[in-house]
């Protein structure tokens, strides 16, 4: 890559870099809450799946319960936390080593009290790993139902939840693997989705209820990022960093211009340790990585609690969170 091409990188993730905070007011910090997720090797919770949600940086705000059910998908709709579905378990129901539980079409929405309130019922089962949940336009919509390989598409307007089979793509007509691991779903404009991915990108628009896909290049040699990188809106594009080949894990981080309707990433400052199942956020103007874990030679390394941040142009020790996780999800929130 030309010097040219450098500079422009690293001038525009520096508008977003951590001296920004240093500037804003005391009443509009922000911090994050981590939610759930797993640690294969260490302090696992019983069945694997963590149900506690972390406030970062401690002190931002009061401690937030933990998820009601376990397994749960998160989301964001509307400035509200939203929790579906998950797995029910009680010592009642269990009846063997396999046994876990039932799929649960519960939701919830962490009220301005701090409390899980009841929210209208999902009509299909969504889980953690298996699951996502994104807003656009007027909607929360989830996407995956655990298990099925189909995409089972409904959409949440803040009171119920429909079934829109319009929606959904077939996947067996497609040539790439679409599930969670592969890609990110992201807002796109108010009413349409983005499905990011290394090699391509799918866009669903919600109004005409029509996929289309578009081929991605790469500037640099990335045979590492298939599976488990995370993407982000930044500017006039997506920001991409990490992922896995199955084999290990990736430290890389590229841009794509959507604005000027680029088809190839460009490279990024790479982050300073390979990480895949890590999440993302950009928290007062810094663009941050909490977690997630190394994969060498096959083998999933213990987790992460560490986290990166982009400031004057390379990626610095943030501060740590207090439980390493991968897989998990993060949302920023104001402090309070």
């Amino acid at each position: 890559m030309d010097k040219g091409k450098v500079l422009f990188f690293v001038v525009l993730l520096a508008l977003f870099d951590g001296t920004k905070s240093a500037e804003t007011p005391e009443e509009e910090r922000h911090g994050a809450l981590i939610i759930g997720g797993t640690n294969m090797f260490n302090g696992v919770s019983e069945y694997g799946f963590y149900m506690d949600i972390e406030v970062f940086p401690p002190g931002c705000r009061d401690p937030v319960p933990d998820l009601p059910i376990r397994n749960m998908v998160v989301g964001s709709y509307r400035d509200r936390i939203i929790a579906c579905g998950g797995t029910n378990i009680t010592s009642e129901e269990i009846e063997g080593d396999n046994f876990s539980g039932y799929l649960s079409l519960d939701c919830f929405q962490l009220s301005d009290e701090n409390t899980w309130q009841n929210i209208a019922p999902l009509n299909l089962a969504r889980t953690q790993f298996y699951s996502v949940m994104v807003e656009a336009g007027d909607y929360l919509v989830a996407i995956f139902n655990p298990y099925n390989g189909l995409t089972t598409i409904e959409v949440y307007d803040g009171e119920n939840w429909t079934i829109r089979d319009d929606l959904n793509l077939d996947l067996e007509s497609i040539p790439d693997t679409f599930d969670v691991a592969s890609g990110d779903f992201i807002k796109s404009d108010d009413m349409k989705l983005m499905y990011v991915m290394k090699d391509a990108i799918y866009t669903l628009d919600l109004e005409s209820s029509k996929w289309s896909r578009q081929d991605i290049f790469d500037s640099i040699n990335d045979e590492e990022s298939v599976m488990g990188a995370q993407v982000l809106p930044l500017g006039d594009g997506l920001i991409r960093t990490g992922g896995s080949n199955f084999i290990q894990s990736s430290n890389i981080t590229k841009f794509i211009n959507i604005e000027k309707e680029s088809n190839t990433w460009e490279s990024f400052p790479a982050m300073s340790v390979p990480r895949f199942g890590h999440a993302m956020a950009i928290i007062d103007g810094a663009l941050t990585v909490f977690g997630g874990a190394e994969l060498s030679m096959f083998s999933v390394l213990p987790a992460y609690a560490s986290t990166e941040r982009f400031v004057g142009g390379e990626w610095v020790d943030g501060q740590t969170m207090l439980k390493a996780r991968l897989w998990h999800s993060v949302f920023v929130v104001p402090c309070l």
